[in-house]
Formats: C-alpha cells, sequence, structure tokens
C-alpha cells in the first residue's frame, strides 16, 4: 500500500509451512536464495520480460550454483577475497558466471547495469551497510534483494541480558575480524528509500520470520517443528515479526548520483 514516504510499501510474515519443509543447513540457506528469486522471476514475468543480468555482493559458491540455474544472461559475483575453490570450479563449467573482488560499499560498477542486484547475509559485516545499499540501488535498473536480519524489540531485550550477540568475529572485512551485526527495519528502509527517490517512487515488500540455521537445520525434526512454532507465536507480538527478512525493492529512477573523489 502507499504510505506517507512517497511509495508503496508491505511486510508480511513467512509461512510457517515453507520453513518447517527445511531440514537441514543447506536447505536453509538454499531455501532463502531460491524463494527471493523465485519473488523476483514473478516481477519480471509480469512485466513481460526475461531475467537478465543479475549481480551479487558477497556471494560465494552457493549463490554462485543456485544463480546459475536460471535462465539471466549474465551472473556477475562480487566479494572482498578472491572465490573459493567451488566458485571457481563453478565458473569453468558455467560460462555465465564471472568473479569480481569488489567492496560492497563502493562498486566499481556503472549504474542501471545490471537488473536485479542481490545480497544474502553479507551487508550486516559491512562498516558502512546503509552506503552498500546505496549502491545496490545504483547499480540495479529494476529490483534489488537484500536478505539481512531484521530488528524486534525480543532481539534487542536479548540483547540487553546477554542472551544475543551483536557482534560476529573471524569475519574478512577489509583488515577488520569482528562486525557489528547490522539490523534492518521497515521504517529504515521506507524513509531511506523515501531520501533516494524523491519524484519517481519505489515499491517495498519485506517478508520476515524467525528463523536460525543451527534450528531450522537441526537433525532432529521435533526441534525444528519446536523452534518454527515458538517463532510463529513470537511473531504476534507487535514489532515482533521475525529475525530473519527478505526484502524486495522496486527501484524508481531519479537515485542521486555517487559522491566520489
Amino acid at each position: 500500500m502507499s504510505n506517507r514516504y512517497g511509495g508503496e510499501s508491505t511486510l508480511r510474515r513467512r509461512s510457517p509451512v515453507s520453513v518447517l519443509r527445511i531440514h537441514t543447513n543447506r536447505e536453509f540457506h538454499n531455501y532463502l536464495i531460491r524463494d527471493a528469486l523465485e519473488k523476483y522471476s514473478r516481477i519480471r514475468a509480469e512485466a513481460g520480460q526475461p531475467l537478465g543480468v543479475v549481480l551479487a555482493i558477497g556471494a560465494a559458491h552457493n549463490e554462485a550454483r543456485i544463480l546459475s540455474e536460471y535462465p539471466f544472461e549474465q551472473v556477475i559475483l562480487t566479494g572482498i577475497c578472491d572465490p573459493d575453490s567451488e566458485t571457481v570450479a563453478l565458473m569453468q563449467e558455467r560460462p555465465v558466471l564471472q568473479y569480481r573482488v569488489e567492496n560492497g560499499e563502493q562498486l566499481d560498477v556503472g549504474s542501471a547495469s545490471a537488473d536485479l542486484t542481490f545480497c544474502k547475509e553479507a551487508m550486516h559485516h559491512f562498516a558502512r551497510p546503509v552506503s552498500g545499499l546505496y549502491e545496490m540501488l545504483r547499480i540495479t535498473r529494476s529490483v534489488a534483494i537484500l536478505i539481512e536480519p531484521y530488528d524486534t524489540s525480543v532481539g534487542r531485550l536479548m540483547e540487553r541480558f546477554g542472551l544475543s550477540s551483536i557482534w560476529e568475529s573471524n569475519q574478512p572485512n577489509h583488515g577488520r575480524t569482528t562486525n557489528y551485526v547490522f539490523r534492518w527495519s521497515r521504517r529504515l528502509l521506507e524513509t531511506l528509500l523515501a531520501s533516494y527517490y524523491v519524484d519517481s517512487g519505489w515499491k517495498l515488500r519485506i517478508e520476515v520470520g524467525w528463523m536460525r540455521w543451527s534450528l531450522n537445520g537441526h537433525s532432529l525434526a521435533p526441534i525444528r517443528a519446536l523452534s518454527v512454532s515458538l517463532g510463529w507465536l513470537v511473531g504476534l507480538l507487535p514489532g515482533n515479526e521475525g529475525n530473519y527478512m527478505t526484502a524486495v525493492i522496486e527501484v524508481g529512477h531519479d537515485i542521486p548520483p555517487p559522491t566520489r573523489a
């Protein structure tokens, strides 16, 4: 629905039935990527457009494998390190794949040069995550998809009592090994999009749910079921719809140009 920020914004909770289909850690990550790509595919099909070119930020072999299964014209993977061996092997098998060492906060990529920009669980490692989002919006012609942690009042309460960490260690990040876990919210995304697209409008679709790979991908089915059930109940509380977000942004056309020396 339209809102006071000049765009359209919706938030919905993720279906517990779909989450219950996850049985392993690998299925957890595959589900999030494929679910997001199906959302993008529907948008393009409704517009009568092919999938086009995708640029993925902070990508590794899992993104390479799944993205190259879809009929993209080109799949450009980026990251701050050289590609891992599995990604290199996939690139040799699948010519549609390319890899570039890039800083996600300041990509050396032309504006409006991809049809989709995609980032799964990389941006919360950034020292400047808002800069990373700007780069995604600058580069895409059509859609940006962000799969990242989502802010909740229960999560903040757990952090206050030391039950949840806001720091991650042993993460490669331009010489730093520790990062703050940045969490997004609907209001933050709406206000940023309103700032970027003053005249052209935008659409934001957020889907959230309580998810954790170690629980949703647990080997014991009762633990998987219990985690989904508890997450659904907690999600009934206002401001606690979920800790995991898939944000699909259909962009406007008047984003400000980058300010670079």
